[in-house]
């Protein structure tokens, strides 16, 4: 088992790249201690220079995300906001745990270079952090992407007891802030088919899972999918079963958006499967079927896999046989 966790994070090196040769340079740009350091005595100019600094994130953060633009005087909401108490003590807790965030800026640096060396027509966005009052850990706009830090202040933070289920708070750790923010970005520019079958969404995410493998080298299959060694030997463990079982119960070609929803979504566990399996277990099996795709089809490039919407032809090429 433990040798079977190990392969999974070295067999897709044929796409390894010298990142040295890639020019660019990703810095996450700090909204948080931008808006924190309104000067409220001076706030109409304070606001009109983050406005012209983040644009579209700036709106959408007032209006959509801490809501003080929605009503009333923004001036005088955002003097409350910043003066709130409970806003202050998360503020000094993300700047206690977030205070050197290169670890992040490399790794997100890293992935941006691989898309920059595959992709060379896609945009790199800006990428940022903010504060959001427990709201979406991962803001984005048409030219950004940044991520609501106060999500990510770790398994252990009390406050999270209240607001989110124990597989939600799993994941709200710093280890995941580069990997969600990468994440966003193939997803704006990549997407999944809304309106087809089970297999369609299936493949579709594993595509962009099987991306994230590539682009993000350092991580196991394991990380990028958010499973715990326990979750992910369960997987490894029941891949057959699970594969047969969409099979006979004729599932894959399903084009309920409820049935596929409970297949796909984030959950405490699989619906269908026993209750040990992880949330999204579907979707470990679209990264394994796309990445024997991508074994069985050397001539296949990264450009290609993505642009292929055909999830049945990926299907019967790659030669599945879990």
């Amino acid at each position: 088992m433990a040798m079977a966790m190990a392969l999974s994070s070295c067999k897709k090196n044929r796409f390894e790249i010298n990142p040295e040769s890639v020019d660019l340079d990703v810095k996450i740009e700090r909204f948080d201690k931008d808006f924190n350091s309104i000067d409220t005595a001076n706030i109409n100019v304070s606001l009109q220079n983050m406005r012209q600094k983040y644009g579209e994130m700036f709106d959408r953060y007032v209006m959509n995300v801490i809501g003080v633009g929605r009503e009333g005087d923004l001036n005088v909401n955002v003097s409350a906001f910043l003066n709130d108490s409970m806003y202050k003590e998360v503020y000094a807790e993300c700047q206690r745990q977030y205070g050197d965030v290169s670890d992040i800026e490399n790794e997100v640096e890293l992935a941006m270079k691989y898309i920059k060396h595959y992709f060379p027509e896609k945009r790199i966005p800006r990428f940022g952090m903010h504060i959001s009052g427990f709201n979406q850990s991962i803001m984005a706009t048409k030219d950004m992407m940044s991520a609501s830090i106060d999500c990510y202040l770790g398994a252990d933070y009390i406050p999270y007891q209240d607001i989110a289920y124990s597989y939600q708070i799993a994941k709200m750790t710093r280890n995941n802030v580069a990997m969600d923010l990468v994440y966003a970005y193939i997803y704006t520019e990549f997407g999944v088919e809304e309106n087809g079958t089970l297999l369609q969404s299936i493949i579709d995410n594993g595509k962009l899972l099987y991306l994230m493998s590539i682009i993000m080298p350092e991580r196991t299959d394991k990380d990028i999918m958010g499973y715990d060694d326990q979750q992910y030997e369960w997987c490894v463990n029941n891949e057959k079963q699970m594969w047969n079982y969409l099979i006979e119960e004729k599932r894959l070609y399903n084009t309920s958006h409820l049935v596929i929803s409970k297949f796909v979504n984030p959950a405490p566990f699989t619906s269908e499967f026993p209750q040990e399996s992880p949330g999204q277990a579907v979707l470990w099996l679209g990264m394994k079927i796309v990445e024997s795709y991508m074994d069985n089809n050397k001539s296949v490039s990264l450009k290609d896999l993505m642009a292929e919407k055909n999830a049945q032809k990926i299907l019967e090429e790659s030669n599945y046989r879990p």
